[in-house]
């Protein structure tokens, strides 16, 4: 799949209408920074899936939490930035930070008919050199 971000990013409005469009998304990251990593996991449909960099999509709440749980303790994601694409697709673009590295991140979002996550899918913006420094020493 080739990823294609948009060539310029605005921040999203803060309209009602928009605010409970991104609501699942905005209680996503405040869920998964504050450790809490089952809710992160119930912003998503039953058959949503997380796609993390290099690795196969991970299906439903459960299995979704298990990875969460195993793959983010101690990290901090910000959201820089959000541009819509349609009424249910969202590009978002900040940093993921841990103790060992501080990473740029690009986040495609997908929301279902329902408003939940379908997909979220992790794009890595860093260069090979910085990739090396997320193994942990």
């Amino acid at each position: 799949m080739v990823f294609n971000p948009p060539t310029t990013l605005k921040p999203f409005g803060t309209s009602p209408r928009a605010m409970a469009t991104v609501s699942p998304i905005t209680s996503y990251f405040a869920a998964l920074n504050g450790g809490d990593y089952a809710t992160a996991a119930a912003c998503f449909a039953p058959t949503g899936q997380l796609i993390p960099p290099f690795e196969q999509a991970i299906t439903g709440p459960t299995a979704i939490a298990r990875y969460l749980h195993k793959e983010s303790p101690g990290m901090i994601f910000t959201v820089e930035e959000m541009q819509a694409q349609g009424e249910s697709h969202y590009y978002l673009r900040g940093k993921a930070r841990s103790s060992w590295f501080n990473l740029g991140v690009a986040w495609e979002i997908n929301l279902n008919g329902e408003g939940a996550i379908a997909q979220l899918q992790i794009h890595l913006l860093a260069k090979p050199e910085e990739l090396l420094m997320v193994r942990p020493g």
